[in-house]
């Protein structure tokens, strides 16, 4: 599986990056020639050698028509009327606010996902919440993935293939989506109302949806290193599976039916979260979890990582550039790639649980390193101390919110134990006021491109115990390896 994913992964980049950056192509296609060049050495041309290339003409293809696409995608000339429900939102200006609009009509049009720049002098944006209905007149501007590599592909990544700049006083407001997601995730917020101000913190960490949080309240998050538990990721899903085979365990019910229930429940979790691409990766691998234990076959959890990877880049090829994919692989990665070898060495001086919590810590940092500074250009330095202090803590808690909500919907008057996990809430946040205080907490620094990234990675690969290469020989190539590496990032 991982000779799949990262065929597909090497397609996919190199056919981006031959239309965007010929530079950074040539580079990719040296590290490429690289890798055959060693399984070529260690296997011969055999079947590992064949998957890799049949992967990496489809990621060329899958990734080619998508292209294609984007480019027989219509343009608008002048001002064309446009409705779309409210996403997601941000404000990075003290003026400015960025939104990006779903289910979208251009002059009654389909089209893909917008980007929305709103101006307001007055800095009032209140009425622009997630599920919001809007409608207003713009004009729009096509992305290409030849203006700007990195943010144009992004932007590709979530499906946003417009911009456009509006004044918040030519918005028109629709209502509200009535949709199923819509209704649920009302309903779930309004039972979270026991915990008080920090019904917005459980509501994002239960959904992914920070638009009730202040900047202040993400940027201590941010600086703490711990924002990972504000989008709902592989530690959530998880915690949601535990809950569920719990119960579905104590009913006895046959393995198969367990995995349509449990697969039913996931699926429809996603779909309450939007799909994101780290709510998709944790899903897939717990399925394939439950298939194992069903077929009473071991688990393999990178081929699982892989497939799952493989799955989500099939249906979507720009989605490696979208930022929730890559922090949500390479971290998984890093674990699985980096954890035991950490543990083992934490081990000697430190009790195996405390060892372990660390090293669980390390590793999925390690992984994520370059992919926080291609995104935000800055290193949390204390990321793995509050990590290690907040996580184990906010598992517990979460468990207690997901299944007390839960349970909410049917019996509404249960809410109101939520009241147990507020001083949690509140010790949670008070440790992330106290380490955003801290001068040194944040570095800033110059970021990097896409494909020192993806080197980085593969690095991590290559180090681990899942590169099959005699001991040796991996030496000599993981030597060769950092010597490209860091003639790459000098250039870069």
């Amino acid at each position: 599986m991982l000779i799949i994913f990262f065929g597909l992964l090497a397609g996919i980049l190199l056919s981006s990056l031959i239309f965007c950056d010929i530079v950074q192509f040539y580079i990719g296609i040296g590290f490429f020639a690289l890798i055959l060049i060693i399984m070529f050495i260690r296997f011969g041309f055999n079947k590992r050698m064949k998957l890799l290339l049949i992967a990496f003409i489809i990621g060329v293809v899958s990734c080619s028509i998508s292209l294609i696409s984007n480019v027989l995608t219509p343009t608008f000339s002048g001002e064309v009327v446009i409705s779309g429900r409210v996403l997601e939102t941000s404000v990075y200006y003290e003026k400015s606010m960025t939104v990006v609009l779903d289910n979208v009509k251009a002059n009654d049009k389909s089209i893909s996902n917008i980007k929305v720049y709103v101006n307001d002098d007055f800095n009032i944006f209140e009425k622009i919440t997630p599920d919001t209905v809007l409608t207003f007149s713009a004009e729009l501007e096509k992305i290409t993935f030849t203006d700007n590599f990195s943010s144009s592909l992004s932007n590709l990544s979530e499906g946003i293939e417009y911009t456009c700049n509006v004044d918040y006083s030519k918005i028109e407001f629709l209502g509200v989506d009535s949709s199923v997601r819509t209704e649920i995730k009302n309903k779930v917020y309004s039972n979270l109302s026991p915990l008080g101000k920090f019904a917005d913190f459980a509501f994002s960490s239960l959904f992914g949806d920070k638009s009730g949080l202040s900047i202040q309240s993400k940027d201590i998050f941010n600086i703490a290193g711990i924002a990972h538990i504000l989008a709902v990721s592989g530690l959530h899903i998880s915690i949601v599976y535990g809950i569920l085979i719990f119960i579905l365990d104590k009913l006895r019910l046959k393995e198969i039916i367990k995995f349509f229930i449990i697969a039913f429940a996931l699926l429809f979790y996603a779909y309450l979260c939007s799909f994101t691409p780290s709510v998709l990766r944790a899903s897939i691998m717990c399925l394939v979890l439950l298939l194992a234990r069903i077929t009473k076959r071991q688990y393999d959890s990178l081929s699982a990582l892989c497939f799952a990877g493989i799955l989500i880049i099939l249906f979507s090829p720009f989605t490696i550039f979208s930022y929730s994919f890559i922090l949500s692989f390479a971290s998984v990665f890093g674990i699985l790639c980096l954890n035991k070898s950490i543990f083992r060495a934490l081990n000697f001086v430190l009790p195996s649980k405390v060892a372990n919590v660390i090293s669980l810590s390390m590793s999925a940092y390690l992984g994520v390193l370059v992919g926080l500074i291609y995104g935000f250009g800055n290193i949390q330095i204390l990321s793995i101390l509050v990590n290690v202090l907040v996580v184990p803590i906010f598992t517990i808690c979460f468990g207690f919110i997901f299944a007390t909500t839960l349970i909410s919907l049917i019996i509404p008057v249960v809410s109101t134990i939520l009241i147990i996990a507020k001083p949690v809430l509140a010790l949670i946040e008070y440790v992330c006021v106290v380490v955003s205080t801290i001068p040194f907490a944040i570095v800033q620094t110059s970021s990097v491109s896409f494909i020192i990234m993806v080197l980085y990675t593969a690095m991590i690969i290559l180090i681990s115990r899942f590169s099959n290469i005699y001991k040796d020989f991996k030496w000599v190539i993981l030597d060769i390896y950092m010597v490209l590496f860091c003639i790459s990032v000098i250039y870069f």
